[in-house]
């Protein structure tokens, strides 16, 4: 199943010590495959296989806010 996921980003929040030139977004949509939940921490992270770069991200569930199917 392919899944777009709209996460917060825990950066915003910090934004202002960056700088300025340096836009920092408050959400990031990642589009995948849902992978199986990894072994050693399964509770709380949600595994996604990125189609645009093929990297596994791990998500924390506390910061995912919405989800789509595609």
């Amino acid at each position: 199943m392919i899944l777009k996921v709209r996460c917060y980003n825990p950066l915003y929040e910090k934004r202002d010590r960056y700088a300025k030139y340096m836009a920092i977004s408050e959400y990031y949509d990642y589009v995948g495959e849902i992978l199986s939940p990894p072994k050693r921490n399964p509770d709380n992270v949600f595994r996604l296989k990125d189609s645009l770069t093929g990297f596994i991200r791990e998500i924390p569930k506390d910061n995912i806010i919405c989800g789509w199917k595609l």
